[in-house]
């Protein structure tokens, strides 16, 4: 039974683990409080966080589920929730469009780049220049309240 509890400390190593597996943000100074995690007894699976930026604008960002834990609905079930932590504003996400389904589902709506905020647009550069993926090949989704 997989569990799911707000980071602890314990778990930073093994969430950079995963997060450096899918290509994710991995900052040093990321709050671990931050991000909820999934659990299978004592092995950690799986995690999500909201990104603050100063403007507050939120970010669902560094979702991950271990390879041996894919398909099994622990996405989902921490894309939700992640979002129960901030019910009454917008989230968005950066992702390439492959993983585009998944969020429709999850209740996101692709919106375009000239439709965010300030501190979101340098985010969006930032990723570009980060990743290898084309920039007609990352959306941009929110989920509003």
């Amino acid at each position: 039974m997989i569990d799911y509890q707000i980071g602890e400390e314990k778990d930073f190593d093994v969430v950079m683990k995963l997060l450096t597996e899918i290509g994710g943000d991995r900052s040093p100074d990321m709050p671990i409080k931050d991000f909820i995690v999934a659990k299978d007894g004592n092995k950690l699976v799986g995690c999500a966080r909201i990104k603050k930026f100063p403007d507050g604008c939120l970010e669902l960002a560094s979702l991950a589920v271990d390879s041996d834990y894919r398909r099994m609905g622990i996405g989902k079930v921490l894309v939700a929730k992640i979002l129960e932590r901030e019910p009454s504003r917008p989230i968005y996400l950066m992702c390439s469009i492959e993983k585009e389904p998944f969020y429709e589902l999850n209740g996101f709506e692709k919106i375009e780049a000239k439709d965010l905020s300030a501190s979101l647009k340098e985010e969006y550069e930032r990723v570009l220049t980060r990743v290898k993926i084309p920039a007609d090949q990352i959306l941009i989704m929110v989920k509003n309240s």
